[in-house]
């Protein structure tokens, strides 16, 4: 019986073979869960996607279709709303600056206006009334070569509007 108990399994006896074993089980385990874990945590910041830069279109095809002081334009996947006012353009971020919400433009009102808390807001993204603290934030807009770009991964806060905010055309 001593025998069985000592038996060798080519270099290695039974117990330290599963000692082994147990420990490779466990440095793969570990391995598979922090690569899925880095894959998952890699920031995904790709052009065209919200997070990145996204090319909205030229001047030429945008223009037509947003007139000055005309309905913002809404980009659904990039998240915000594209204002031609009297100083230029300007890419407004869909998220009321109280709770959150998503801010829908009101045909009726001629205003964005928050369903969650009635939080008002002009074309420029300024304050008009509700709770919201400060007016819609801005999304960074370059024009390069004719095309519209947005970076939507650079909201900044802004506490007014400055004519300087929008980007002439």
């Amino acid at each position: 019986m001593a025998e069985a108990a000592t038996q060798e399994i080519g270099l290695f006896n039974r117990r330290e073979f599963l000692r082994l074993g147990f420990w490779a089980a466990t440095a793969l385990a570990a391995a598979e869960i922090g690569g899925a874990a880095l894959v998952f945590f890699w920031p995904k910041l790709k052009a065209g996607a919200f997070g990145g830069e996204v090319n909205i279109g030229t001047l030429e095809e945008i223009l037509p279709q947003l007139p000055m002081d005309a309905v913002p334009l809404y980009f659904r996947e990039a998240r915000f709303y594209l204002s031609h006012v009297e100083d230029g353009l300007l890419a407004l971020y869909r998220k009321c600056t109280h709770l959150g919400c998503v801010v829908p433009w009101n045909y009726e009102e001629d205003q964005f206006h928050c369903p969650c808390h009635s939080s008002l807001f002009n074309r420029k993204g300024e304050w008009q009334g509700g709770p919201a603290p400060r007016p819609m934030d801005l999304m960074g807009i370059d024009i390069r070569n004719g095309e519209i770009w947005v970076d939507t991964g650079e909201i900044s806060q802004r506490t007014a509007y400055v004519p300087s905010q929008a980007v002439p055309i």
